[in-house]
């Protein structure tokens, strides 16, 4: 199994998420993006020329897809995971420009909190994948980005945890699953708030794509914005906060290391330093490798250690079978789970992944019975 390397290198990868910790079936579908149903009372009204247009318009791309340059098709795995596939021609002309692709916000129910949260994200041509999404043998080259509720949260899995929709170039998709429907709601106008509520948290970093992350939290009743600057640079924005809520935003951070304030109503309300002790991607604290190989049970199993400090869930992808799942990995005093795969003829070649990239590779040994 090839390593994982990002779409501008042309190679392949392989996974996307399912359950237990025996890791028997591909377990999870996609569900791509619908439009919903029609109310019927409208469905008996006489429809004006452009009303047809449109609802032509939507047979022939029903989720509104085709509106969004460059994107093919954007795909809710139930209530944890989505996939924005592009198209190949444009990746590949904006990898020649500057190499962004989409300014996203993920709308996300956060269930330890039980509030929303957003993140805001632009997605560059090194983020995308290609990739052999949701268990298919063989799809060619698949120019996507994934995200994880599960593992962007960095806790153990949470069940009430769900993504809520997508917005991108100004269109938001709702999540069509029902586990979502509850939390579709928005937010809009400005009212008086309190800045003592308003505070910054630097979250962690992403050395090698030289990010911090960062996320305000908003304890008023209405929705705030808030001016973010990076000192010693240029670099700076704003960022919308719903209501008892929280928005994820990031950074250029070389070697990891930014100081960011926010300010509100011309006053600055927080600065903070990045949090260099917390890697978003723990690509080198990670240890996973092959233990042995049942053949009575036809399975081999392996093993994951977890090096920080913090509850990590990672994506688990079997090559030869295309089984998929999750494993949780506490920061415990073990801090270690083992887990079995199926492994026909003893061979299994298995990938980890964190936030969509590979950080454990190992491949089973048919001679090595446990």
């Amino acid at each position: 199994m090839s390593d994982d390397k990002r779409i501008s290198r042309r190679n392949s990868l392989k996974g996307i998420a399912a359950t237990g910790t025996f890791i028997a079936g591909a377990g999870i579908g996609a569900n791509p993006v619908s439009a919903g149903k029609k109310d019927e009372k409208d469905e008996k009204k006489e429809k004006t020329p452009k009303q047809k247009e449109h609802e032509k318009k939507e047979k022939e791309d029903p989720d509104g897809i085709a509106d969004i340059e460059g994107v093919d098709e954007l795909v809710f795995q139930q209530c944890h995971g989505m996939a924005i596939l592009f198209d190949q021609e444009y990746a590949e002309a904006v990898a020649d420009d500057d190499g962004v692709l989409k300014s996203l916000r993920i709308r996300m129910y956060n269930a330890a909190h039980d509030r929303i949260e957003n993140y805001d994200r632009t997605v560059t041509i090194d983020d995308l994948r290609s990739s052999t999404l949701f268990g298919e043998d063989d799809v060619g080259d698949v120019f996507a980005y994934t995200f994880n509720v599960y593992q962007f949260f960095d806790r153990p899995i949470g069940p009430g945890d769900r993504i809520v929709a997508v917005t991108m170039d100004e269109t938001t998709f709702q999540n069509p699953n029902e586990c979502a429907e509850p939390y579709q709601r928005t937010f809009e106008g400005e009212g008086v708030f309190d800045l003592d509520d308003i505070s910054l948290q630097a979250v962690c970093v992403d050395s090698e794509r030289g990010m911090a992350r960062y996320r305000v939290q908003n304890g008023n009743h209405t929705q705030i914005g808030v001016v973010y600057d990076v000192a010693g640079t240029d670099e700076s924005g704003t960022v919308a906060v719903e209501p008892y809520s929280a928005t994820y935003f990031e950074v250029a951070a070389p070697e990891g290391e930014a100081t960011v304030s926010i300010a509100a109503d011309g006053e600055t309300l927080d600065e903070r330093e990045s949090a260099t002790g917390t890697e978003c991607i723990p690509r080198d604290s990670i240890a996973f490798n092959a233990e042995c190989y049942d053949p009575d049970e036809g399975a081999a199993r392996f093993y994951v250690h977890n090096g920080t400090d913090r509850d990590l869930t990672f994506v688990i992808y079997v090559a030869e079978t295309g089984a998929t799942g999750r494993i949780t990995v506490e920061d415990s005093l073990a801090s270690a789970e083992t887990f079995y795969v199926p492994a026909p003829d003893g061979e299994a070649s298995v990938a980890l992944y964190y936030e969509g990239e590979v950080v454990g590779a190992a491949e089973s040994d048919p001679d090595d019975v446990c």
